[in-house]
């Protein structure tokens, strides 16, 4: 009966609408004890002044509507007073966890170790600590803008460029400084590396995507690898390209796969096929920390150039792909 009590106070008492609204606060038996089923029989079309003629039902029915009308007023009245639910936004969520994890990491890892004078044989794992605490997208880019202030500020200080920074630090030797910079110059290229490696796992719009994934649906391949710091891309990219690059996390054996085939690349099992083993190439790298960015971070044309620089022996690649390598570019080349 609550709605029916509800309409009879807007029609026949004329309340407002902000008086119906403090209404509704009010419990619906509350609403109903007493009055409920007289004001059903009234919108019905029953006079209720014929039921009782010795009781103004109408009279009863205002004076409970307006006590209960009061009650719902200091019910509205209470609820504003309640403070607003804090809403945190996707950034400040993200800021947040940044502050939690890997800035509360470089704290105790780093600045902790400046502040005791310790400088030497610093290492700080940026690449596997932002995987592990699984920071993507905007909290690398966060992390990586605090990190190059950082090294701005020292770099100021080091190169005497900022009065300011000058005399923060001060008190740390030239050498020291220069120990700072190499250690958030390492780490930056460690965020860098992983942003540019968690492209290649976003999976492109294939033109036939039924068929490429069926090529590649038995095709065993390692994921990622953090001591190497270097992703996978998806497999999905390879079928239809004619330049491919695959390094073997076991062996440190480097591939790179040229197709001359209008057809491109195709993947058949675990084995790369279509390539041109006049033009691939494999060797073993002695430096893999050093190569692997090279071939990531430059482009196509920049990459096949690091060959050149290579003094092992080169020999053709065997096509074959196991749980061990890393598919590390795929694109398009002029062959």
């Amino acid at each position: 009966n609550a709605p029916a009590v509800l309409i009879y106070a807007e029609k026949e008492l004329g309340y407002s609408k902000s008086d119906i609204q403090a209404l509704k606060k009010v419990e619906n038996w509350k609403l109903n004890q007493g009055i409920g089923n007289n004001v059903r029989c009234h919108n019905a079309g029953i006079p209720l002044d014929k039921v009782n003629p010795d009781s103004n039902i109408y009279d009863r029915i205002k004076l409970k509507l307006d006590e209960l009308l009061k009650e719902g007023k200091e019910l509205v009245a209470i609820q504003k007073a309640e403070p607003a639910k804090v809403v945190i936004s996707p950034a400040e969520r993200m800021k947040s966890k940044i502050a939690q994890t890997i800035m509360g990491d470089f704290d105790e890892m780093v600045v902790d170790k400046w502040m005791e004078g310790e400088f030497d044989n610093i290492k700080f794992p940026a690449y596997s600590l932002l995987a592990t605490h699984k920071i993507k997208g905007a909290g690398i880019k966060m992390f990586r803008e605090k990190m190059q202030f950082e090294l701005d500020c020292i770099s100021d200080a080091y190169n005497k460029t900022c009065e300011q920074a000058e005399e923060a630090y001060s008190h740390i030797s030239k050498g020291n400084k220069k120990k700072m910079i190499t250690l958030l110059e390492k780490t930056i290229e460690d965020i860098d590396r992983l942003k540019a490696n968690n492209k290649t796992i976003k999976i492109p719009r294939a033109k036939k995507p039924k068929a490429s994934d069926q090529q590649v649906a038995k095709l065993k391949y390692k994921p990622s690898d953090i001591d190497y710091k270097c992703t996978s891309l998806n497999p999905v990219m390879i079928p239809g390209k004619n330049i491919l690059y695959v390094f073997n996390t076991k062996t440190r054996a480097l591939a790179m796969y040229i197709t001359d085939s209008p057809k491109g690349f195709e993947v058949k099992g675990t084995s790369i096929k279509n390539f041109n083993p006049a033009l691939s190439k494999q060797t073993k790298l002695r430096k893999p920390d050093e190569v692997l960015p090279l071939i990531i971070n430059k482009t196509i044309i920049q990459s096949r150039k690091v060959w050149d620089t290579f003094t092992t022996v080169i020999k053709e690649p065997n096509g074959r792909i196991n749980a061990d390598c890393i598919l590390l570019k795929v694109g398009d080349v002029n062959v």
